[in-house]
């Protein structure tokens, strides 16, 4: 077969002071979320602690936010803040004066109550800048403190659904340009094998009609189109690879960027970032 697939160039460019020196743009910072007390309908202080550290993890796990907690809170606000932010009630004005104070781009705010032999959870996510609820989620429980728990953990997840990773739609922009750049190259590998299957009739037809020349112009075509086509072939595999992984959800750290870098007798599909 004229045109053999070669191993896949692959090159991952870790992020560093070149990179830094080159001006390549850092990752998107987290917006900040500051989560606020949440009282147990049975008034219970130590449930309360509870309920608004369960809210705090969940909050901090989906890895959409910078969290500060309750006491982090404390120390910021001072007692007569929290006491006007304890009087709030629902009024998104009056939170997003609280979050203002905090520097925070979002707060989230849980009550919990009895309603009638239930217990109630309500959250909601304020956007600070916007003076406005982006997001609010509520469940009713039997009144044990394990199934409050658990539908803080639920309502925590359904109000920051909507808010993406910068990290993760990062990657997956990366994964999008490794993979259509890594199609387009098999796509044309696949043009110039064509190619070199055509100058390789064209060879054997001047090798049986004796004609030297025209023998060497053909040579030198399948050499050239053959070559082309491995190279193209090498660098659609790697970046179909590349993207694939990073679109299912491969890589870490500092948010990656991906292309294609022309090198010496061919190209390849770089990666830059943390994995």
């Amino acid at each position: 077969m004229i045109a053999r697939i070669v191993a896949a160039q692959l090159l991952l460019l870790p992020l560093g002071a070149g990179a830094a020196e080159a001006g390549a743009p850092k990752p998107s910072a987290r917006p900040k979320l500051a989560v606020t007390e949440i009282r147990a309908p049975s008034g219970d202080a130590e449930l309360g602690k509870l309920l608004s550290e369960l809210a705090l993890t969940e909050a901090s796990a989906s890895g959409r936010f910078s969290v500060i907690g309750q006491s982090d809170v404390a120390a910021m606000l001072g007692l007569e803040k929290q006491k006007q932010m304890l009087g709030c009630a629902d009024s998104s004005e009056c939170f997003a004066e609280i979050g203002g104070a905090l520097g925070a781009d979002y707060l989230l705010v849980g009550t919990a109550g009895q309603l009638g032999a239930l217990w109630r959870i309500d959250l909601k996510l304020v956007e600070v800048r916007k003076r406005q609820v982006a997001a609010r989620a509520g469940e009713s429980v039997e009144p044990r403190p394990e199934l409050l728990a658990d539908a803080i953990h639920r309502c925590v997840r359904r109000v920051t659904a909507g808010f993406e990773p910068p990290v993760a739609s990062g990657r997956r922009k990366a994964g999008w340009i490794a993979a259509g750049a890594g199609a387009a190259s098999l796509v044309g590998g696949a043009v110039f094998a064509l190619l070199a299957r055509s100058s390789w009739n064209e060879l054997k037809d001047a090798e049986a009609a004796g004609d030297a020349a025209a023998w060497r112009r053909s040579r030198d075509d399948v050499k050239g189109r053959a070559l082309t086509a491995d190279i193209l072939f090498g660098v659609g595999i790697a970046g179909v690879g590349t993207g694939s992984w990073l679109l299912l959800g491969g890589g870490g750290g500092s948010s990656p960027r991906a292309g294609v870098v022309p090198l010496p007798g061919g190209a390849a599909v770089a990666v830059e970032g943390g994995f």
